[in-house]
């Protein structure tokens, strides 16, 4: 786990080069339509509507039996329920706009009232926005006129992460590194396409990163508590049935 951990804050390190070197992210965002739809389908698949697929996958991947699949999936649920609530309840402290609102808002293109709107009223003005601004590729505009939450911490960076972590932490422990790497690495893609499309900055990232290490942390400390009390309970019953076979 702390391999895992370190190695993702080193990665997304590099996401500091942008702010250090003098251009964005965004500068990078390819015009092309197949390759905007491609980047933003593996983002899908960390995002809090797309994650349950990788969470059954992975599960089921990394199981012998379906007891152990059972096992190692509810153990990661309700710590990864719990990500995200600490992710709401800190949007709704701190009230970061994510970046692409903070460019329309300064290019006169939204109101600095948008996060006041009602949801639907701001996809209202996210798409009489979008519809003036010729430049931007079409998957780019779907994408923004989806999202109409504040940046930090970044969801998928608590969902991605948070699966990632725990999935990579179980592989490493059973010598399957380069499935683990693997893991770490479909992450990393989805948070860092948020940085290309606009979406979230670096250290909305981090502290999704954060959130994610936490609770992944205790996800794996509930299976091993889970596996203890169960290994307990069949020693248990063996030491009854070798009693009983003695007595006959």
């Amino acid at each position: 786990m702390l391999f895992s951990v370190l190695f993702s804050f080193s990665l997304l390190s590099l996401s500091l080069l942008a702010p250090l070197l003098g251009f964005t992210w965004f500068d990078f965002a390819p015009t092309q339509e197949d390759i905007g739809n491609i980047l933003i389908g593996i983002s899908f698949t960390g995002s809090i509507q797309g994650i349950l697929l990788p969470i059954i996958f992975l599960s089921i991947h990394y199981s012998k039996t379906a007891k152990e699949c059972w096992r190692t999936f509810y153990c990661l649920f309700p710590l990864f329920i719990l990500a995200l609530l600490i992710g709401w309840g800190i949007q709704a402290i701190t009230q970061h706009p994510m970046p692409n609102v903070v460019n329309l808002v300064n290019g006169g293109l939204l109101e600095p009232t948008y996060y006041q709107l009602s949801r639907e009223e701001q996809h209202q003005a996210m798409t009489a926005a979008l519809a003036q601004s010729n430049g931007l590729a079409d998957y780019l505009k779907a994408e923004w006129r989806q999202w109409t939450g504040y940046a930090m911490p970044a969801f998928h960076a608590i969902a991605s992460f948070t699966v990632a972590l725990y999935f990579a932490a179980l592989f490493f422990r059973r010598q399957q590194g380069v499935t683990a790497m693997l893991i770490l690495g479909w992450a990393h893609a989805c948070v860092f396409i948020r940085l290309l499309i606009d979406m979230q900055r670096p250290q909305d990232l981090f502290v999704g990163l954060i959130i994610a290490a936490l609770c992944a942390q205790l996800a794996l400390m509930y299976l091993r508590s889970n596996i203890k009390k169960e290994d307990a309970i069949r020693a248990l019953r063996e030491k009854k049935l070798a009693e009983a076979n003695a007595a006959e």
